[in-house]
This record gives C-alpha cells, sequence and structure tokens, in this order.
C-alpha cells in the first residue's frame, strides 16, 4: 500500500517576480506553469499577482513557464524552464527579456 505522505515530504513553491513588481500588470497577459503530469491540475495559468504556486512532492522535474506579453509590447510568449530541486537551498534561474524603450515609454504611463 502507497502512503502518500511517505512520500510527498518535500512542500515546495515555485514563483516569477519581477524587478519592478508595480509596473508588471502593464506588461504581462497571463503566465502559464506546467507543472509534472502526476500532479492535479498540473497546469496553472496565473493573469495577476503573485504568481506563485505551492504544492507537496518528493520527485523532482523541469517546470516549463510561459510567458504571455501584452500586446503593445511586441513581444511572442517568452518561454523558460527551471528545474526543480530540493538540494540546499533549492535552484534559482533567473531570465531577462528585452523590450524597446520607445514602446515602454509610449504605453507604461496608460
Amino acid at each position: 500500500m502507497l502512503i502518500t505522505s511517505d512520500y510527498n515530504k518535500h512542500e515546495w513553491t515555485f514563483f516569477v517576480k519581477f524587478d519592478d513588481p508595480n509596473q508588471i500588470d502593464k506588461f504581462v497577459e497571463k503566465i502559464v506553469v506546467s507543472l509534472h503530469p502526476t500532479f492535479t491540475d498540473p497546469v496553472v495559468t496565473f493573469t495577476k499577482q503573485p504568481f506563485k504556486v505551492t504544492r507537496r512532492g518528493w520527485g523532482v522535474f523541469d517546470i516549463p513557464v510561459k510567458i504571455f506579453w501584452k500586446k503593445w509590447t511586441g513581444l511572442e510568449p517568452s518561454i523558460f524552464s527551471h528545474f526543480l530541486s530540493f538540494e540546499e537551498d533549492g535552484k534559482k534561474s533567473k531570465f531577462k527579456v528585452k523590450i524597446e524603450r520607445a514602446k515602454i515609454e509610449a504605453n507604461v504611463g496608460k
């Protein structure tokens, strides 16, 4: 007999954070996070902050993330991947996305 609590010993949180959280609603349409298919509801969609999900589990896996940008940015969705790890303090990934300054100046104040 499999006792779930014996195996799901790690509580973890995955999150997407931006340098300026006060402006992010003007840039991001939605964020889609795909967890391992063994999780209940493995695809999580965020349309507002905070962009984080907490689960319990026992194994490591890649977490694909797709960021959909507002149309005015002219950006196609960005796809990133983070490897979930339970070693030490876990793993962190950092990515940069460039948006033309002129587009930002024309749209951030709106």
